[in-house]
């Protein structure tokens, strides 16, 4: 079919529509997204909503893109291929999502040689290159894409992989339109919910207790933290689900200050005990570009971290070191976010909606969907509403206390760049105090801030940085400060976002255990975008691995 054809069957597939799904088979470098756009936007009865999913086996680096582009774009699109370019994610495989226009254009890239398999969730309403607009159920893009020559097939094909495995709720588009939404737990993970349904129109209720409390609210004291992408050699469900995670955190963090997101990098470090992964063979293995992942010599890791290191390690560019409070207050301060200062007892449904009930049986909120997100709390809550589903995820899951040591950046801390990791980590100074941390304290009761806490955290710091800095150097480590608090653990670190089997309406987002940074915006745009109507932004598979049901 010619382009103007292309076009001329786009334009009739979106007449008459709030929103629209278009497939594209094959990306390119992106010409024909950019004629879609193009004529969305020169058509007066526009869809609100254009969202394109495209599928590449390889993505070509900016620098090429460039090339390409500023040869091939058509006249009408030139004035929006700066605007693709400067969202071009890098060669990497997986589900790349852009957004345009404040979201009213998106594009789901759908990365890899495996692509044609994995695909993302998507309900496709038009497959570009046919004659008229197709309808497809919970369509998985994967497979569309492989028989994309006929409309025909693309719809059975698209049907083909809509089955929802026994006892698991499957990924739906719950509404025509924006609602009213209500988030249990003001932590990370509820904060980026509700942000996420604010920003496409949704009214949202968040409560948590103590918010009205300044001392009280989550993560009060908790002055920084590192969100450190993960690397496996297999490039296994839990590297690919960071992967999704911190490249959905770099898109939805994009505009917020450096003194809240400071994207200084990582090093993570050779192992020398226990679980020793060769590094440089895993990078070697996984081949990837270097903006995402490198190794690094002793010599290259002191040059970047600016301090002398004795350890090769992987140096991941795109890690971020963030204030967490901050963060928070920024997303509650979201244009259609409320906030309530309630504890949530249990769920009710009621005449179509969700009530959300105190202790003593009275409504504290009232909403078509509602979304549990209080961490460990969501199984108590569960239990209580008579949701608990006995041998699920869910009901596996398990607090555990952990805590961290601020450190005065003294001598040679001054001068480090970039977090350190490995058995522990270190991050760069903030107003004269580098974080170290973990521990990790099972079957605690409280998570406090104790001396063998501490002990254990400036010994990981000294270990990681060698020569560099060691704690005898502290002439008041009696007196360090520090933070405590409880990690939401369910088997396998991986989380828990989804819609709850059995519950229409209730969703999950839970079980982030040390990974709250990596998996909070990513469990924010997969819940916004179901209930938008959009694709969703992983790939279906990993959908699987963290349904919490």
């Amino acid at each position: 079919m010619t382009p103007d054809g292309i076009i001329a069957g786009v334009r009739t597939a979106w007449a008459g529509k709030r929103c629209i799904t278009i497939l594209d088979p094959c990306f390119g470098v992106g010409t024909q997204f950019l004629d879609v756009w193009a004529a969305c936007r020169a058509d007066p009865h526009r869809p609100a909503s254009l969202h394109v999913v495209a599928i590449a086996e390889r993505l070509p680096d900016l620098a090429s893109a460039r090339d390409v582009l500023s040869a091939q774009a058509s006249p009408q699109s030139a004035g929006l291929t700066q605007a693709l370019l400067d969202q071009w994610p890098l060669p990497l495989a997986g589900v790349h999502r852009l957004d345009f226009e404040a979201g009213a254009v998106t594009l789901t890239l759908v990365v890899g040689p495996t692509a044609a398999r994995a695909g993302c969730s998507a309900r496709v309403d038009h497959v570009l290159g046919t004659q008229s607009a197709q309808t497809a159920q919970t369509a998985q893009t994967a497979q569309t894409a492989q028989t994309a020559q006929s409309a025909q097939s693309a719809q059975s094909a698209q049907s083909a992989g809509s089955t929802a495995a026994p006892q698991r709720e499957p990924w739906g588009w719950e509404s025509a339109g924006a609602g009213q939404a209500l988030v249990v737990g003001a932590g990370l993970s509820g904060l980026a919910i509700a942000r996420a349904l604010a920003l496409r129109g949704w009214e949202v209720t968040v409560l948590h207790p103590g918010w009205g409390d300044q001392e009280s609210r989550p993560h009060r004291g908790h002055a920084a933290a590192a969100l450190t992408p993960v690397a496996s050699r297999d490039d296994n469900v839990r590297a690919r689900l960071s992967r999704a995670g911190t490249l959905c955190a770099q898109r939805t963090w994009r505009d917020l200050p450096e003194d809240i997101v400071t994207r200084c990098g990582a090093l993570q470090l050779q192992r020398q005990t226990g679980r020793v992964v060769d590094l440089a063979e895993l990078a070697h293995a996984l081949d990837f570009p270097p903006q995402w992942i490198r190794y690094v010599t002793p010599e290259q890791a002191s040059e970047i971290a600016g301090v002398t290191l004795d350890r090769p390690g992987l140096h991941f560019p795109m890690a971020m070191r963030v204030q967490v409070q901050p963060l928070l207050e920024s997303m509650a301060a979201t244009p259609g976010v409320r906030i309530v200062a309630s504890r949530v007892h249990s769920l009710r449904q009621q005449n179509g909606e969700w009530l959300a009930l105190d202790g003593a049986g009275q409504v504290l909120a009232r909403a078509g969907q509602a979304v549990l997100a209080c961490a460990a709390d969501v199984r108590e809550v569960l239990g209580a509403s008579g949701m608990l589903q006995r041998g699920s995820r869910v009901d596996a899951m398990h607090a555990l206390a952990g805590e961290i040591t601020m450190i005065p950046a003294q001598s040679a801390l001054q001068g480090l760049r970039c977090t350190v990791s490995g058995d522990g980590y270190v991050l760069p100074a903030l107003d004269g105090w580098c974080v170290a941390g973990g521990t990790y304290v099972h079957g605690a009761t409280l998570a406090l801030v104790t001396p063998e806490g501490q002990t254990g955290n400036l010994g990981r710091a000294a270990g990681l940085l060698g020569t560099s800095w060691t704690a005898a150097n502290l002439t008041d480590r009696d007196t360090l400060p520090g933070w405590a608090g409880w990690r939401a653990v369910l088997p396998g670190r991986l989380p828990a976002i989804g819609p709850l089997a059995g519950s229409p309406g209730v969703w999950i987002a839970t079980g982030y255990a040390s990974r709250g940074l990596t998996w909070s915006s990513l469990g924010g745009e997969l819940i916004g975008a179901a209930l938008a109507g959009e694709p969703l932004p992983v790939e279906r598979d990993l959908l699987d691995e963290i349904n919490p049901n």
